[in-house]
């Protein structure tokens, strides 16, 4: 885990030396953070950004904090491009079948549900509704993205 600092203590000589030498002492990266720690509400769904945002704010003995609006928020999480490879992979299905599951985002019908249920049970596969594309397990979209 790397030592982190919050961005306003790095001007302190003191703050910032000690910050330092725990960093070193641990072979540890000293990471700079802005106050307070915020993140968008569908970032806080995602299990791996929500944990990486409680790590920098604990890290900083501040709390995550979690808006709906982040105009003009002092630190967010990197924002990630609107137009990724997944999104445009997905953009035309309603579902995606992996080698032991069935994911299926909000927004479909009741006839594709059933459908699917039925294909689920059949070929002994999970049936995994999500949110949208961007819920799906970082694994499934890493091996989708993979090229």
């Amino acid at each position: 885990m790397p030592t982190y600092i919050k961005k306003s203590d790095v001007g302190n000589a003191d703050i910032f030396a000690r910050k330092k030498a725990e960093a070193d002492a641990n072979n540890e990266d000293l990471i700079h953070v802005d106050v307070p720690v915020i993140i968008s509400r569908s970032d806080a769904r995602d299990v791996a950004k929500y944990r990486a945002a409680r790590e920098m704010a604990n890290g900083v003995g501040e709390q995550v904090q979690i808006s709906d609006d982040l105009t003009g928020a002092a630190n967010t999480m990197p924002p990630e491009d609107e137009k990724s490879k997944l999104a445009d992979l997905l953009a035309s299905k309603n579902h995606l079948v992996t080698d032991d599951s069935i994911y299926l985002p909000n927004g479909y019908d009741h006839d594709t549900y059933k459908r699917l249920r039925a294909k689920a049970e059949k070929e002994s596969l999970h049936l995994r509704p999500i949110v949208s594309w961007d819920d799906l397990p970082q694994d499934v979209a890493d091996n989708l993205t993979a090229a």
